[in-house]
């Protein structure tokens, strides 16, 4: 909706469950959850989180011009503005957004990818192949981007307000088909709630986020919820079957026009097969349906297969044919921070990977043991505040895989580094495995300082992000930028680029 433009109350609020204390037939000139960003004639988002609560600031709401609040309680205390109350506050937050955004989604063919691992992978392939006339977006972990538009993610999937907001302006710049993260998160937060999806793709599902889901049973709950509950909106779906919870999916939500993919299982829609894998890159044969076209990707790991397979399944769904697929798959550039290999002279590789999970780091190592010359080492940490389960087994996969182990610091936030370090070295079963270093910058030199020719450093957890969240205070740390500073100050360095 264009700047200037009012929307009567009653019209965002048509069929959904509230109660209004007050006229519903004014004006509202703007949505918004954060009381500093209300201007006169606003609806004011009181809501509640695990450290904040909205309700506190409706006073300060009311003071920049709010002249009305959505909230879960009636406060009879609270004169001249109108309340809307409503038990339901984030899905009646999504709906009014959407609306008074104008449906950007009903305009658009609109994809969201969902699962533990592969899904930044997976839309930027899927954008990179649908984007051949410049007309899709994307709204993801790194980025969200339309045309040369590019601006770095708060949260994988926004806010309701935030995302029906960009999605409108993008529609408006010519945008056609949008691909987006959808996360576990986002969905029990009614984040995507407004969202008109035309297909959910389900990547894979492993430990990941059980300090807020609980148990590995509610996070597949979450999941599900976006293929079959009385909020999911798409009209197809793309399913792993690879992976038994993909299997579970399938069977459980009883989908019927649903496009299964897969590399092992002989069932699916879609395959990979023949596959051979080197530094450049991996080919392979992709078959759908009883066709095939041979592809190639510029990239390393059997994951990224899966995480091609996905894209090209919706690029399918939209209408590609094999071939031209194959065709976008060999251009394919890469994503920052996803298996990124460090362009510079040295006789060793240095990649940069965000796997911050058990699943994750043992993929990344697996396909990097599938093409190293010499030894693998491997630098990692684990994020405070964070699910602390998967410390021990993250340390033994790590040292299944490589010849050394430096583990330090990572996104720490409110705990002690040095106990979270502790922890994870808990998980080895000798001390010869790893080396401690609490300081990331000095253990990235310990790892370059300790290759010789022929090795692979693994630089895992954080990958395209550039600060470190330490005490709460964020600091400035890119692990990319980072490490190439120490190769320019290395002895090893043997020529210039």
């Amino acid at each position: 909706m264009k700047k200037g433009l009012f929307v009567k109350l009653k019209k965002l609020l048509a069929g959904l469950p509230v109660e209004v204390k007050g006229r519903s037939d004014i004006d509202i000139t703007g949505i918004c959850n954060h009381s500093k960003r209300v201007s006169p004639g606003s609806l004011f988002i009181a809501k509640k989180g695990s450290d904040f609560d909205g309700t506190l600031y409706i006073g300060d709401a009311k003071k920049f011009g709010a002249v009305a609040v959505l909230t879960d309680l009636y406060n009879p205390f609270i004169k001249g503005i109108v309340q809307v109350v409503t038990s339901d506050i984030t899905y009646v937050e999504a709906i009014m957004a959407q609306r008074y955004y104008s449906h950007p989604t009903s305009k658009m063919w609109v994809a969201g990818i969902t699962g533990t691992n592969g899904k930044t992978t997976t839309t930027h392939i899927a954008r990179h192949l649908l984007n051949e006339d410049n007309s899709a977006a994307l709204i993801g972990t790194i980025e969200r981007s339309f045309l040369d538009c590019s601006e770095r993610s708060k949260l994988t999937t926004p806010d309701s307000i935030d995302v029906q907001k960009y999605l409108n302006d993008i529609f408006a710049k010519g945008a056609k088909s949008v691909v987006m993260e959808v996360t576990s998160h986002g969905l029990c937060q009614n984040r995507v709630a407004g969202i008109d999806f035309d297909v959910a793709l389900f990547t894979n599902l492993s430990p990941d986020h059980l300090d807020y889901h609980g148990s590995m049973e509610n996070y597949f709950k979450a999941k599900k919820t976006f293929f079959c509950s009385s909020k999911a909106s798409a009209k197809k779906q793309v399913v792993n079957i690879d992976d038994p919870w993909g299997v579970r999916l399938v069977k459980e939500c009883a989908l019927e026009d649903v496009l299964t993919l897969a590399i092992d299982s002989g069932a699916a829609d879609l395959r990979a097969v023949n596959i051979e894998m080197g530094l450049d890159g991996i080919s392979f044969e992709m078959i759908y349906r009883g066709t095939s076209v041979q592809c190639h990707l510029p990239m390393l790991g059997k994951f990224n297969i899966y995480n091609a397979l996905a894209a090209s399944a919706l690029a399918l769904i939209k209408g590609m044919e094999l071939d031209q697929i194959a065709q976008r798959l060999k251009s394919f550039g890469g994503i920052p921070g996803r298996m990124e290999w460090i362009k510079f002279a040295a006789p060793y590789h240095i990649c940069v990977d965000f796997a911050h999970t058990e699943e994750a780091l043992k993929q990344t190592l697996a396909a990097l043991s599938q093409v190293k010359k010499k030894r693998i080492i491997t630098l990692f940490g684990c994020g405070g505040d964070r699910d602390p389960s998967k410390r021990k087994t993250m340390a033994q996969v790590a040292e299944a895989f490589s010849d050394l182990v430096v583990i330090t610091s990572d996104n720490a936030r409110s705990e002690d580094p040095d106990l979270i370090l502790d922890t994870i070295a808990k998980g080895f079963s000798t001390k010869a495995s790893f080396v401690k270093m609490k300081q990331r910058k000095e253990a990235i030199a310990f790892a370059i300082d300790s290759a010789k020719a022929g090795d692979i450093i693994l630089i895992a957890g954080r990958g395209h992000e550039q600060h470190l969240n330490i005490g709460g205070e964020l600091l400035p740390f890119d692990d990319k930028q980072v490490a190439l500073e120490l190769l320019k100050q290395s002895k090893k360095r043997v020529r210039k680029v």
